[in-house]
């Protein structure tokens, strides 16, 4: 049977209640708020620049603020930095869900009304909290993109930049910080003070921001510092707000997020190659980047390889263990290419990667290849079986996708006999990869693509999968550790694109581990209650959390999936590790659906059951 739903723990319970109790405090002091003088904001905006760096103790916090938030803060300060950081946790979820609710009628009558609001009235305590959780040894502050999405649209409507004010006086007191998710607010300006004050930052999501190459070179420890002059002086509000250059400075002492391992830079769109390639050079701690605009990731470095001397591509070394090249793409690697690339990324261990089947073997290159996401744009192919022959000892996650066009001409370049078949993608990558790559834990395979006749022919396909006994005889050895598989075939009207019954219930039946299982396209020919019966018979499923088996992700129709409600009594009484029941196109009708959700509900089990149809004939 199922997990059973179980209680919350105390604590959780605890950090939701003050959760509660401080969310109502700080919107409360975010509804008093008003708007500072302009030597207030002087002080505040344009810090000493001549004064050593160091955090604001909480001393100096608890000095600056005024005698309500000091009468929470003396509140919050009774509980321990940990447990302030998972309160902070729940406030922000609290805030979210407060967003979203109704949004889009809330942001229409915030402009109906703007005239007669405050800005205040946009600050949703969140300018409160920033503001009181300085000082605090906190190492996560994770804001979901779609919060900040919600507080960047409210600014937007208010035309005030006051919630990253509010950033830029506040991250000075979070120098614990090692996760920071600023999305959608974030300028060259904010990375400015992150940069100077957050050295131990390890991961920093920029993603759909206004930061441009000048901030990621902040980030990445540049000594030139450029000012916008005022009247008054030197203002941290006007840095880098805009493109304009009025004065350089030299400052020393500015080391930049050195530790900083994962950054993610998508639909930043001022973010040039150029910056990236600064990031890249001077930030030699990176481990991750997100980044695809005009180009991708892999696009950029191979365009910046070809153009170092040979010396300088014996000194340059990035620790970089994943990239990415999708689309749209500009080029397409070559066999040079993925020299260079092994040579300055060679601790790589993930790569996705849109290509032909050709340079799938050139993959081999890299030494410690974990994981590998390949996108084929003409066949599955012996290129990919000849990288799963040198490498898929150590390979722990494939995931194949061959979209060729089905409807073309089954031969590829005959001259060559890489002539094409039809029909056998989910079949040949699925034996390849478990005779070859035999510790694989994650498998997709997905598209309608064709593949090579002489990879067929190399694997001795036919025979083996038609070989009741073979494949029996298989499930000792292959799929031993793998926890996910998915299968996806994009086209309904191809009944071909499917997978071999037999191999099908070999792999199940060997995955004693699976915790994962998506099949989706053309499977309804499959399976059936005695087929899942069978299985089960032989392999409990018992590590099973996920099961989603359709003919697509829409909604569904019933019957499509010859599974009945035999079946769902059978997985309920076997798995018990299951969470997650999709039956949209099963043989499951309005009544037996309620009988189910009536059992889970009964029993109190930890399982979503789910069905979604269009119509049903009973």
């Amino acid at each position: 049977m199922p997990p059973r739903v179980a209680p919350s723990s105390l604590y959780s319970l605890s950090c939701q209640g003050v959760a509660c109790l401080l969310l109502k405090g700080c919107q409360a002091l975010d509804k008093r708020w008003e708007e500072p003088s302009q030597e207030d904001q002087q002080m505040l905006l344009s810090p000493d620049r001549g004064a050593p760096l160091h955090p604001p103790d909480r001393e100096e916090v608890y000095l600056q603020l005024s005698p309500a938030h000091r009468t929470i803060l003396d509140w919050l300060v009774n509980l321990p930095d940990r447990v302030v950081e998972d309160v902070v946790v729940d406030l922000l979820a609290k805030v979210e869900v407060q967003l979203l609710e109704d949004k889009d009628q809330k942001l229409i009558m915030s402009i109906i009304n703007i005239e007669k609001m405050k800005i205040s009235d946009f600050f949703f305590g969140v300018h409160s909290l920033l503001s009181l959780v300085q000082g605090f040894e906190i190492q996560s502050l994770k804001f979901s993109r779609r919060l900040m999405f919600c507080l960047w649209e409210y600014g937007e409507i208010a035309n005030s930049k006051l919630l990253m004010d509010t950033m830029c006086t506040s991250l000075p007191g979070l120098s614990s910080l090692t996760i920071l998710n600023i999305p959608h607010i974030s300028t060259d300006r904010l990375l400015y003070v992150v940069s100077k004050h957050l050295p131990n930052l390890i991961f920093l999501d920029l993603s759909s921001s206004r930061v441009t190459d000048r901030g990621v070179r902040y980030l990445a420890g540049a000594n030139q510092v450029t000012y916008v002059k005022t009247m008054e002086g030197r203002n941290i509000n006007n840095v880098l707000d805009t493109h304009k250059e009025e004065e350089t400075s030299e400052e020393s002492g500015h080391e930049g997020c050195s530790k900083l391992e994962h950054i993610n830079l998508q639909s930043c769109e001022w973010v040039t190659e150029k910056g990236l390639r600064f990031l890249l050079e001077h930030l030699t701690s990176l481990k991750r980047v997100e980044y695809h605009q005009r180009s991708s990731l892999m696009e950029v470095m191979i365009k910046w390889a070809s153009t170092m001397t040979e010396e300088e591509q014996d000194k340059t070394v990035l620790n970089l263990i994943e990239v990415e090249h999708g689309f749209p793409y500009g080029l397409s690697p070559l066999s040079e290419h993925m020299t260079k690339l092994s040579t300055l990324i060679p601790n790589l261990t993930t790569i996705t990667l849109v290509t032909e089947d050709k340079v799938v073997d050139l993959l081999a290159m890299f030494p410690h290849l974990k994981s590998i996401k390949v996108e084929l744009e003409d066949c599955l192919g012996e290129g990919f079986i000849h990288l799963l022959e040198e490498k898929g000892s150590q390979l722990e996650e494939i995931s194949v996708s061959c979209s060729s066009d089905p409807e073309a001409s089954l031969s590829l370049d005959q001259m060559e006999g890489r002539e094409g078949q039809q029909g056998q993608l989910f079949n040949l990558a699925t034996v390849c990869v478990g005779l070859l790559a035999r510790g694989v834990k994650k498998l997709s395979v997905s598209g309608c693509g064709l593949v090579s006749s002489a990879a067929v022919r190399k694997m001795k396909l036919q025979d083996k999968i038609g070989n009741s006994v073979w494949l029996r005889r298989q499930m000792d050895s292959w799929f031993q550790s793998l926890e996910m598989l998915i299968l996806m075939s994009y086209e309904d009207n191809l009944p071909s694109m499917s997978i071999h019954s037999g191999l099908l219930k070999s792999v199940l039946m060997a995955a004693k581990s699976l915790s994962v299982l998506n099949l989706e396209g053309n499977f309804g020919s499959i399976f059936s209650d005695s087929y899942l019966s069978e299985i089960v018979t032989e392999n409990p499923l018992s590590s099973l959390r996920i099961l989603d088996i359709c003919v697509n992700d829409q909604q569904g129709q019933v019957g499509r999936i010859p599974l009945t409600l035999t079946t769902v009594q059978l997985l309920l009484s076997k798995c018990h590790c299951l969470r997650e029941l999709r039956i949209s196109d099963w043989n499951i009708s309005s009544q037996q659906f309620a009988e189910v959700m009536g059992v889970v509900k009964e029993n109190n089990w930890d399982l979503v059951v789910t069905r979604r149809v269009v119509a049903e004939g009973d």
